[in-house]
């Protein structure tokens, strides 16, 4: 069974070595924003739950599936250009 595109990005920041994610932080410091929420959240998940960070980054708000999923998509990208 293929993998989600959320399981791809949890891999991928989990896969990341320290070096990389302090190289990441760095690239994408522009202030407090929802996708460095959203990384630092997955990166400290020991099992990756989906619906959590859904909650931690929109708290309280009945949000649209497809803003998170962009979210995560931009985070993605984001990750593999800073690398």
């Amino acid at each position: 069974m293929a993998k989600t595109p959320s399981a791809r990005l949890y891999d991928l920041i989990h896969s990341l070595t320290g070096t990389e994610k302090r190289h990441f932080k760095l690239y994408a410091r522009e202030g407090d924003n929802k996708y460095n929420l959203l990384f630092d959240a997955m990166e400290k998940q020991d099992v990756f739950d989906d619906y959590a960070l859904q909650e931690l980054v929109y708290p309280g708000e009945n949000i649209q599936s497809r803003k998170y999923s962009e979210l995560k998509a931009y985070l993605y990208d984001l990750i593999l250009q800073s690398l």
